[in-house]
């Protein structure tokens, strides 16, 4: 036995000099038996800037901690290199800890949470420049623990806390969510999430002082989400909460929402129900912009679900600030009697007292303490309520279109003044499109376009944004003609967006419309020169005309 570990310590150093390190050849079996106690001796040794290969096999391994390092690649062959937590008795810890390791680069490995209780997955704790790319986290054994013992959180594909600059690009997700919390610059970027328990992204402020700046999701795709696909701020917040600079943009979002648990899309904040004695807290610089959220229900639903929702609690001064809500798709497919009673319950069991904004939460889009922002061009179709606004201060709401709600197509009320509310639609037949309550003489709220007509079969295709876009705004906001040739290297499903790549290299999210998309799409137009507009304010840029590169134009 002692020649044994004599081997393995002059393997490990043989190879700690070397720029990859293959764990195979340094004594690791990688045949599903806990390795943990090897794997952390490697960890323990590597220097900064080494790569660490894991080749094809199972490595059962649980609360590897590696901590101050620099420079690591941990990298293996995709769905051929699984890393599986190990049993252990230690409930709270994950399959590695990255403790203060700054330019970490996890890529190309399957990890396999196993069922476990709580956490696994990967932790992150600290550090700058963090990359984690192209992995797969899963966990099998999920579902037969859910009908066991229901819903459950902290089941992590990844943990992050107090990162810097932090990348989480084209990884598969499934049944397991992703938090990341007090994080600086961050980029959660073309990911696939199936089925994940409880949130799909999510950042958790129930700290003093927790901060989310300078970070996009954008291109995602959150499938059956067990409670919200996107959230930020769904616990009670504290004090000293600062959330600002987030673009939430060009997701697919698809829910079926259950009966025993409230299930939203996107949402931010904290329920208005909920008194706290919340204080120095923002939340600014909030783009919402594109997103597909997609409602499959169930029957008989009785607890809340919608589209977008932002809240803040009752009782304080904290607002939602500079805020754009545009051009996003929320689609109810189905009925549903959403008119029961809903009776909630801490987790204690004491009853939640029967606030009568617990049943606003069945909308398209839901905003609770908004000022000085913008919600433009957004299409919701199917839900009780279309759009619901409360509590709103200089607020404008423009070119939304409302779609065969149920009970309203728009609500506004309390107001702190110098809102507009002008050129919105109601398509549909109900008796009340829009209902108005508690405004200012400083408000202007102009009469929705109606369209007292039942439309029954829009459920199979989505509408285009803008709607009802003139020529003559378009004119007004070009600032000059841009051409590029590169590759189109996806049709987005929201029907009115591509995604470009230039010669340089450079992805660009470009606006075409819907016409111009599916002539492209049907010629198999790839690779091609594209002549675009920039338009003001929002400097989106636009497709003008097509030119293939064999010379088939898109006009």
């Amino acid at each position: 036995m002692k020649v044994c570990k004599s081997l393995i310590f002059f393997l490990i150093s043989s190879f700690i000099f070397c720029e990859i390190i293959n764990i195979k050849e340094i004594g690791v079996k990688g045949d599903g038996t806990d390795e943990t106690e090897m794997v952390q001796k490697i960890f323990n040794e590597v220097k900064d800037g080494t790569g660490i290969y894991f080749p094809a096999g199972k490595y059962c391994i649980r609360a590897v901690k590696i901590e101050d390092k620099k420079g690591l690649k941990i990298f293996g062959d995709g769905s051929q290199s699984q890393i599986i937590c190990a049993k252990k008795e230690e409930p709270n810890t994950h399959i590695f800890d990255f403790i203060d390791c700054d330019d970490l680069t996890i890529e190309n490995l399957t990890f396999d949470t196993s069922g476990v209780e709580k956490f696994g997955g990967i932790g992150i704790y600290g550090g700058d420049r963090i990359r984690i790319i192209n992995n797969r986290f899963t966990d099998p054994l999920l579902i037969e623990s859910l009908a066991e013992k229901g819903p459950m959180t902290d089941r992590y594909a990844l943990l992050a806390i107090g990162c810097r600059n932090f990348y989480f690009i084209g990884n598969i997700v499934e049944n397991l969510q992703v938090e990341f919390n007090h994080i600086k610059s961050g980029f959660f970027l073309n990911n696939k999430i199936y089925n994940p328990i409880h949130m799909g992204f999510v950042t958790a402020t129930t700290t003093r002082g927790a901060y989310l700046e300078d970070v996009i999701i954008s291109n995602n795709i959150i499938e059956n989400p067990l409670g919200y696909a996107i959230g930020a701020g769904y616990d009670p917040s504290y004090e000293n909460i600062k959330i600002k600079n987030i673009i939430i943009s060009n997701n697919i979002i698809k829910c079926r929402p259950r009966i025993t648990t409230d299930n939203f899309g996107i949402f931010l904040g904290t329920r208005p129900g909920i008194k706290l004695r919340a204080k120095n807290c923002f939340w600014q610089n909030i783009q919402i912009v594109n997103n597909l959220i997609i409602y499959y229900p169930l029957n008989n639903l009785n607890s809340e679900f919608g589209g977008i929702m932002l809240s803040q609690p009752e009782g304080t001064d904290i607002y939602f600030e500079n805020v754009v809500i545009k051009g996003n798709q929320i689609l109810f497919n189905g009925k549903v009697d959403h008119k029961s009673k809903v009776v909630y319950k801490y987790s204690d069991g004491r009853l939640v007292a029967e606030y009568p904004f617990w049943r606003e939460g069945f909308c398209g889009i839901y905003g609770y303490k908004i000022k000085n922002s913008l919600i433009e061009g957004n299409f919701i179709r199917g839900f009780p309520i279309g759009i619901h606004l409360k509590n709103i201060e200089n607020l404008t709401i423009y070119n939304n279109v409302a779609l065969n709600q149920t009970e309203f197509g728009y609500i506004i009320e309390i107001s702190n003044g110098n809102n507009i509310f002008k050129e919105n639609i109601f398509i549909g037949d109900i008796k009340d499109p829009i209902k108005v309550k508690d405004i200012k003489e400083t408000d202007t709220i102009a009469q929705s376009i109606v369209k007292n007509t039942k439309i029954d079969n829009m459920f199979d295709y989505l509408l285009p944004w803008p709607l009802f876009e003139e020529k003559k705004e378009f004119q007004e906001g070009m600032i000059g003609e841009i051409e590029m040739i590169g590759e189109i290297i996806d049709f987005l499903p929201s029907a009115d967006c591509i995604i470009f790549k230039r010669e340089d290299g450079q992805i660009m999210n470009l606006r075409i419309s819907p016409w111009k998309r599916k002539y492209a799409a049907r010629k198999g137009i790839k690779k091609c020169k594209i002549i675009c507009e920039k338009i003001l304010p929002s400097e989106e840029i636009r497709i003008k005309k097509i030119e293939s590169l064999n010379g088939e134009i898109v006009k």
